[in-house]
């Protein structure tokens, strides 16, 4: 496959808030932050010949990854569904009424048809697209995770029935225990992104999600190894070059 067919969607590195209206406690916000930002995958998931699509703002101001409406995103009811409303701990810090509407018509929606419009390019061309959804994820569970297994491995690799084919699990799978990295299968996290118009609907668009396990690259969840964010940068690019082989 040409790296041309391939985008990295890299939804939760990003430290930047748009506004600030509507957070009631906005003291709470950069302990938040620093929990729930997955620090540097836009470095880590970034290679020539591949576009990336990351949003360009925090999580914890919209979270592209949650599926709208509320009632179809599970998180939502812990306060964390594409408008955060919660810390992980319970504490409410943010009103919803017209900032939620305003995040999800000025963000949400504008971010989706970006990447809706990427994956629709490749298939009008008459070929496949691959989605490499980019994350990382913190060495202790946080306390709204199902998973609270405290034995997380070094690679996550989240897949979906319908996008995502053996060859392409096998070819991660390869590439991350050659180096002596621990991977599991949709622990503790599960599933990938695909764009609501072809989700189960379109066998030509593929994803997978690769998560990363910060302790591999981060001191205290926080502080950069700079070796080591190069180091999985070059695994994603082998990845990427395996993937163009076959």
């Amino acid at each position: 496959m040409d790296r041309s067919r391939m985008l990295f969607h890299v939804p939760h590195a990003s430290l930047h808030f748009p506004f600030q209206e509507g957070f009631t406690q906005p003291d709470l916000l950069a302990s938040e932050v620093a929990k729930l930002t997955d620090h540097f995958t836009d470095q880590i998931f970034s290679c020539e010949g591949v576009e990336q699509i990351a949003a360009v703002f925090s999580r914890v101001f919209c979270d592209v990854e949650r599926f709208y409406p509320d009632d179809q995103e599970p998180m939502a009811k812990k306060g964390m569904g594409f408008y955060y409303t919660q810390t992980d701990d319970g504490i409410s810090f943010r009103q919803e009424g017209v900032w939620k509407q305003r995040v999800y018509q000025e963000f949400y929606v504008p971010h989706h048809q970006r990447l809706e419009a990427s994956v629709s390019q490749r298939l009008d061309d008459g070929g496949q697209c691959l989605i490499l959804d980019g994350h990382s994820f913190s060495s202790v569970p946080f306390l709204r995770e199902e998973d609270q297994n405290s034995d997380r491995p070094d690679i996550c690799l989240g897949t979906l029935s319908f996008h995502t084919p053996q060859w392409l699990i096998d070819s991660a799978i390869e590439i991350f225990t050659q180096a002596n990295l621990s991977v599991a299968l949709n622990r503790p996290y599960t599933g990938s992104l695909v764009p609501g118009k072809f989700l189960d609907k379109d066998p030509r668009v593929f994803s997978l999600m690769i998560e990363i396990n910060r302790r591999l690259y981060l001191v205290n969840d926080q502080h950069p190894q700079r070796d080591q964010i190069l180091f999985l940068q070059k695994l994603v690019e082998k990845l990427v070059h395996r993937i163009q082989m076959l």
